[in-house]
């Protein structure tokens, strides 16, 4: 899917970066309802929906600290109606879903990591490339990182990601496709979200005071207040993402990469590329590849 146009309100590194650097991903959608089509966000006198007929990513800027660096992030989040039950009863079913997508770029400004989570911040997955390495963790009850596998230099930066149906799960990365013959989404700003039209000639935030999506709550919440976090399960503006229930872990901490990865060391040959994905459901898998064939596939282009 390619863009057909981004907007962007801020004077700053903004949309023109983003797209450049060749961070907006491809996505291969395996959608069965319309629940697995992502779309913008609108207001109506019925409430917050998405109009799939409009797809769109919002497109942001962060920073990270890694060592004496100081290092932009561009970041891509995308929504869908709902998470559909699947069961009589399931936790995780409600209104609202959706992914956010992160490119960490070097100093040289090439891909240094991935990282992807669902918008309530659950399924945190880091997807460093080669030139890092897992630092050792000691040993400790706080959730480790899950990291499976390093993504090949030879990708060249841009990636597709293959989602499942219903729950949206990340279920396999793969090289993105020069061809793209899919749909096309459009980039648009991520403050866009903090200003909606609400159709009575006034703007609202998709966001409350806390940072949460009024009426996204999941059932899950009920079983894991006691570990800390307010309305776990619901969906959350930027800057309110837990992404660990054991320890602490915030999706934007200034210093989350190297916590978790170090620099590899050329000489010494640490850090080859590793693709390992026996264990993770983020996987390359030749069954998910398949099925993402027959999948929409949207994806970003460069800009002209």
């Amino acid at each position: 899917m390619t863009p057909v146009g981004t907007r962007c309100g801020r004077p700053r590194p903004g949309c023109r970066t983003i797209t450049a650097n060749g961070g907006a991903p491809q996505l291969s959608i395996d959608v069965r309802d319309a629940n697995d089509r992502l779309g913008l966000i609108t207001r109506t006198p019925a409430g917050v929906v998405v109009d799939s007929a409009q797809p769109v990513l919002y497109t942001d800027l962060a920073w990270t600290r890694f060592g004496d660096d100081r290092l932009l992030q561009l970041v891509y989040t995308w929504w869908y109606p709902a998470r559909p039950a699947r069961a009589p009863w399931d936790g995780l079913s409600g209104r609202l879903d959706g992914l956010t997508w992160r490119v960490t770029l070097d100093r040289d400004g090439e891909p240094l990591l991935y990282d992807v989570m669902h918008n309530c911040g659950c399924y945190h997955i880091f997807l460093p490339t080669s030139r890092l390495q897992p630092r050792a963790q000691s040993a400790s009850l706080a959730e480790p990182p899950w990291i499976p596998f390093t993504v090949p230099a030879a990708w060249h930066g841009r990636v597709r990601l293959v989602l499942a149906p219903a729950s949206h799960y990340l279920t396999a990365v793969a090289p993105a496709l020069v061809a793209t013959p899919g749909r096309s989404y459009e980039l648009r700003d991520y403050a866009a979200l903090r200003s909606l039209p609400n159709g009575s000639n006034g703007y609202a935030s998709l966001f409350d005071a806390e940072g949460l999506v009024p009426n996204t709550r999941r059932a899950v919440r009920w079983l894991l207040w006691p570990l800390g976090i307010v309305a776990p399960g619901s969906m959350r503006q930027w800057g309110h993402h837990a992404t660990a229930f054991v320890g602490r872990r915030h999706f934007d901490e200034a210093r989350l990469l190297e916590r978790y990865f170090v620099r590899v060391d050329s000489s010494s040959g640490a850090g080859a590329t590793r693709v390992d994905c026996s264990t993770a459901r983020a996987s390359s898998s030749s069954r998910c590849l398949k099925r993402a064939r027959s999948a929409a596939c949207w994806a970003a282009s460069d800009p002209a």
